[in-house]
């Protein structure tokens, strides 16, 4: 049960790995960047995605900028490593920095960081989110707290460790 679209949301659950190398990758001044998910930077991942996407891995180095379009409605820069600033706000590890919506926005380096650029388009029906679980049902979240709890969720392959639900 994840982040899916409208139609999708019961679809089973899917892996796919793809080889770094296989990633679509550019090259700014200062900036290296990967793009895992999605379109972004003129470049598209293999990676099949169910709805606009955004995923890039973002190295700059320290003083580097690079321009964000407003190519999502929903767009943030996770800081990894490092010290950012968009639009007068600065960023340090660990930090989410939400962009605005529809607007392109310059990502500048005080430190050299380590970026990860995330978000796509707004899905049309609202989502709630609860520890792992995400659904635009209450009731669907409730019910797979049961089947957590009562190990009905399909075990993850040469995973041996279950992890309990954390308290409400």
């Amino acid at each position: 049960m994840g982040a899916l679209p409208d139609g999708h949301e019961e679809d089973a659950a899917d892996f796919q790995h793809h080889p770094c190398a296989s990633l679509p990758s550019a090259s700014r001044t200062g900036v290296e960047l990967r793009v895992i998910a999605g379109e972004a930077f003129g470049r598209r991942s293999p990676v099949r995605v169910l709805w606009p996407t955004l995923y890039v891995d973002m190295m700059v180095a320290a003083g580097a900028c690079v321009e964000i379009g407003a190519d999502y409605s929903e767009q943030a820069c996770y800081v990894a490593e490092g010290e950012i600033e968009v639009a007068g706000t600065r960023a340090a590890a660990g930090e989410l920095l939400v962009l605005s919506s529809g607007d392109a926005e310059t990502l500048c380096a005080h430190r050299a960081a380590r970026v990860i650029l995330l978000g796509g388009e707004r899905f049309a029906t609202p989502r709630f989110i609860w520890w792992n679980f995400v659904s635009s049902s209450r009731e669907r979240i409730d019910s797979a707290k049961r089947q957590w709890s009562e190990g009905r969720f399909a075990s993850v392959p040469e995973e041996s460790e279950f992890i309990p639900l954390p308290p409400d």
